[in-house]
């Protein structure tokens, strides 16, 4: 009896590891690396990598545990192993560029640094570490041009630095005059970035419109808090606005739960479509018909003559008959085979399931890439997606609320 019990326990701790994706892996490492507890972070994260060996989230995640724990080795080669997966990876630069100074591998931190903002131009928080690296190594002028980058971005701690280092660098008052609440635009790739670098907050807004379960204006939205303190962002403030054929109206921004809805009766719909045609399938396994036909004909020819007396007259006569006849027999057999459809409706059943459980995945990567309400942390980023209404239009507006500030993104929306 123990036995039998430990062997179900043992068949429901398997059950529950391959029923877990790395995505779910990755989520608990990252949770139990904000709780500090790095060696579950790690646990985690090899399970992940284990299911996903090309997760480049994963390889990032535990660099950054094994980094918390000053196993730099490790921490570099994860990095790096992040990099090598997504050679744009900004934040694995950047972290590993950290990691090189804790070495002394200044030149190796700097070309990390210079990377970064190779891939992501707008954070300050690159150049000021680049600064402060090549302050140590005597590079002031250059590191002084690299904390004037930094705080015109945002970073207000660059100004301490500017001020202990940087005598001649211009004061902060004349280095914000030139970083006021614009919006500026970079591309990559062929995508448009519009950002705001403003009072210690960083910005940045991607603009599409998308078709997957329904059709929608998305703006993907990252935003870094600088401010030197913590702040609370609830993206259900964000406003939308359309303008078409010069009349400007305001239009839905979906909450996180909204969309989801909407993704899970789309998925409904076509779990249904899906099973029915699985199970329709599978009810005609099992089935075989055979058809017979046949066919006989036959022709006669009969000729018959007749000659005698009638009365004083003698008479003939000549006959011939002539007979053709045919036969059509068809004949249908049926036969079930149990077995086979069985088996059928037992990879009906397998599909259907496989079909619910990548819908399940899908849903569930949708959620948590959706902007949800946070408090954002000194130099903490969040990112995410929000869906807005879709209708014909020229243009669309964003209004952004962040940290008392509005941030105003606009769009030619015939253009994505």
């Amino acid at each position: 009896m123990k036995s039998t019990f430990l062997l179900i326990l043992s068949f429901i701790s398997i059950i529950n590891c391959y029923s877990q994706t790395a995505e779910d892996y990755i989520a608990k490492g990252k949770t139990k690396i904000e709780l500090q507890n790095y060696q579950g972070a790690i646990s985690d994260l090899n399970s992940a990598i284990e299911i996903n060996p090309n997760s480049s989230i994963a390889y990032y995640y535990r660099g950054w545990a094994n980094h918390d724990l000053d196993n730099y080795d490790e921490a570099i080669a994860d990095y790096t192993k992040a990099i090598e997966i997504n050679p744009n990876y900004a934040d694995a630069y950047f972290n590993r560029g950290k990691v090189k100074i804790a070495i002394k591998d200044y030149n190796g931190a700097i070309d990390d640094f210079t990377k970064t903002i190779e891939i992501r131009p707008s954070l300050p928080l690159a150049y000021y570490k680049r600064g402060r690296v090549k302050e140590a190594l005597g590079q002031k002028e250059s590191g002084c041009l690299d904390f004037g980058k930094a705080l015109e971005l945002g970073d207000n701690s660059a100004n301490e630095a500017i001020k202990q280092f940087c005598s001649t660098y211009p004061t902060t008052t004349e280095t914000k005059a030139n970083s006021d609440k614009v919006a500026k635009v970079y591309y990559k790739d062929g995508k448009t970035f519009q950002y705001y670098t403003h009072d210690g907050i960083s910005i940045t807004m991607v603009f599409e419109t998308e078709r997957e379960y329904g059709t929608y204006y998305v703006a993907y939205i990252a935003i870094e808090n600088f401010t030197g303190g913590s702040f609370n962002f609830n993206p259900d403030d964000i406003k939308a606005f359309l303008t078409h054929d010069g009349i400007t109206e305001k239009t839905k921004v979906y909450s996180n739960d909204e969309y989801i809805k909407k993704v899970n009766r789309k998925q409904k719909t076509s779990a249904f479509f899906y099973a029915w045609g699985q199970n329709y399938s599978a009810s005609q396994a099992g089935y075989s018909q055979s058809s017979t036909t046949s066919s006989t004909s036959g022709y006669s020819n009969t000729n018959v003559s007749i000659s005698g007396y009638y009365g004083n007259n003698y008479g003939s006569a000549i006959g011939t008959v002539n007979s053709y006849g045919s036969s059509t027999t068809n004949s249908n057999t049926i036969s079930y085979n149990g077995a086979a459809q069985y088996a059928a409706q037992q990879n009906a059943a397998n599909s259907i399931d496989n079909f619910n459980n990548r819908q399940y995945q899908i849903r569930n990567l949708l959620n948590q890439g959706y902007l949800k309400l946070n408090t954002i942390d000194n130099e903490e980023r969040i990112t995410g997606q929000i869906n807005i209404q879709f209708k014909k239009a020229e243009s669309v507006k964003i209004i952004v609320p962040v940290n008392g500030e509005q941030y105003e993104f606009s769009w030619e929306s015939n253009k994505h």
